[in-house]
């Protein structure tokens, strides 16, 4: 089995386990560059280092050509170089020169000249296979030099120290040892001394140090091994992190269930509370409804008195007892607003104290009080006449008339006693139908209490009931909040095992 199969078994597997932590695209990603690596058998040569070290100087006397801009002014605003022999597609990313030469076509290599920003882009170092790094030796290994080196370290790097002529002599021994003690510590093999000489063949020099035709394989077998790593490191960092996510979600979870339970329990006391308020204030407002309209009937009554029960009165009780009964009804409802405004108050009070950080309720505008209506039934059935007080009044004025005349007073006092005993006749009998008039209209008003009771009874409580449903519904909303499933999701145990296995069998893809 080749290689290139063993790869394509490698991220096959990495990117199913990728989707566990939610980063197959990139696993996708670094599968197509290695695609890339192993689809075009040529050397791609970087040159990189930092501005001025002499990259481009390197590069024309690598291939025996004026390719290369030299200049001892860095243009960091210029595109890197592609010095090749065919143009590609990805030319527009490059400055390109073609060049021939047999040596170089022979090794089948393509040279890059890349600035040192470019090397942080990790598209345009994905398809390269070697690095030769070009320091100064007027400042050897600067912080920007050893930073850079550390980021090529997937790569093939061969150190070449160039601008020997920059230093004195009698300093180019020291400069010599101390760059190759640092790059010995990197690891690096022996470093190339590039002497601006025509004298010296640093283009065979190069060369000599390049692997082989048939090493190349293996060098990119090396550059595609050392992505495969990294995308499994990259995947375990997603694992590890979905890892901690889940228990920090099953942390957040068992608090925010703890804090539910609490928020519950505060907005059940809440809505217990409030409802009992709404009873209490119902009860208040109703209490004694009976007595209080046995009061206006009777107040009614008096009036009635002093109007001698006339029949306009009678017909004044049709729009009366209403206009009363209204009253009475308005000054309940007063204080029902003034029961509640304390309730509201307390309810307030009561969820600062129990710590519902959350309640924020606006109360709602006054109620709108309509006209009310009342069952009244107006109508006095007042056709029969007092009869039995007219015979009366007829008896004792002929008895009386009767004794006068067959008395031996005179004419004028016989007269005078039966006008006397007339009127008192007719005034007896008026008194007596006015009385029942009285009796009539009391007995009617007296039967309409208990029904007029019923429905203020009845508009009272449906008052304290619209007076304090939006409390009651407030409550009874962000309590059911409170009940319901926190959007923290708790992860099992179980699952949080998977994925650490899955972090082992990573591991030992890349030989951990």
């Amino acid at each position: 089995m080749g290689y290139d199969d063993e790869l394509k078994k490698g991220f096959t597997r990495l990117a199913e386990i990728a989707k566990e932590a939610g980063c197959e695209d990139y696993v996708e990603e670094e599968c197509a560059k290695v695609r890339k690596v192993f689809g075009k058998g040529i050397l791609r040569i970087i040159v990189t280092g930092g501005p001025n070290t002499g990259k481009s100087a390197l590069i024309n006397r690598m291939i025996d050509a004026e390719i290369a801009e030299e200049s001892m002014i860095a243009d960091m605003d210029s595109l890197p170089l592609r010095v090749c022999f065919e143009r590609t597609p990805d030319d527009e990313k490059y400055i390109c020169a073609n060049f021939i030469s047999g040596a170089w076509n022979d090794i089948g290599a393509e040279i890059y000249e890349l600035h040192l920003r470019d090397i942080k882009d990790q598209a345009m170092l994905d398809d390269k296979d070697f690095v030769l790094f070009v320091i100064s030796a007027a400042t050897p290994f600067s912080n920007t030099d050893t930073t850079a080196l550390k980021a090529l370290s997937d790569f093939p790097r061969q150190l070449v120290l160039s601008g020997m002529n920059y230093v004195q002599p009698k300093e180019r021994e020291k400069v010599i040892d101390y760059v190759k003690k640092i790059n010995d510590s990197l690891g690096l093999p022996p470093v190339v001394v590039f002497e601006d000489s025509r004298e010296q063949d640093i283009g065979r020099v190069i060369r000599s140090l390049l692997p082989a035709p048939n090493m190349l394989a293996k060098l990119k077998e090396d550059h595609a091994r050392a992505i495969f790593t990294r995308a499994i490191n990259a995947v375990c960092s997603a694992l590890e992190q979905a890892v901690k996510d889940s228990e920090l979600n099953d942390e957040k979870a068992a608090a925010a269930k703890e804090r539910s339970a609490i928020l519950r329990a505060g907005w059940g006391n809440l809505y217990t509370g409030t409802m009992n308020m709404q009873n209490k204030a119902a009860e208040v407002i109703t209490r004694n409804i009976t007595q209080e309209i046995r009061e206006i009937m009777r107040s009614l009554m008096d009036d009635g008195r002093s109007k001698k029960y006339s029949n306009a009165w009678i017909a004044s009780l049709k729009d009366e007892v209403p206009q009363r009964v209204a009253k009475f009804i308005n000054q309940r409802q007063d204080s029902l607003d003034e029961i509640y405004v304390k309730d509201l108050r307390k309810t307030v009070s009561d969820a600062l104290f129990m710590k519902l950080d959350g309640f924020k309720f606006d109360d709602v505008p006054r109620i709108t009080r309509g006209e009310k209506s009342v069952r009244f039934d107006s109508s006095v059935n007042l056709r029969g006449r007092n009869y039995t007080s007219i015979i009366e009044a007829g008896v004792a004025v002929a008895v009386i008339t009767g004794a006068c005349l067959f008395s031996r007073i005179p004419v004028t006092a016989k007269i005078l006693g039966s006008a006397l005993a007339l009127a008192g006749g007719t005034f007896f009998a008026e008194k007596r139908h006015t009385s029942g008039r009285a009796a009539k209209v009391e007995h009617k008003l007296d039967s309409q209490i208990a029904i007029i009771a019923t429905d203020i009874e009845a508009s009272l409580r449906k008052s304290a009931h619209e007076r304090y449903e939006p409390l009651i519904s407030y409550i009874r909303q962000e309590y059911n909040k409170a009940g319901s499933v926190s959007e923290i999701l708790s992860t099992s145990s179980q699952h949080r095992e998977y994925l650490k296995g899955l972090i082992l069998e990573c591991n030992n893809m890349k030989g951990e």
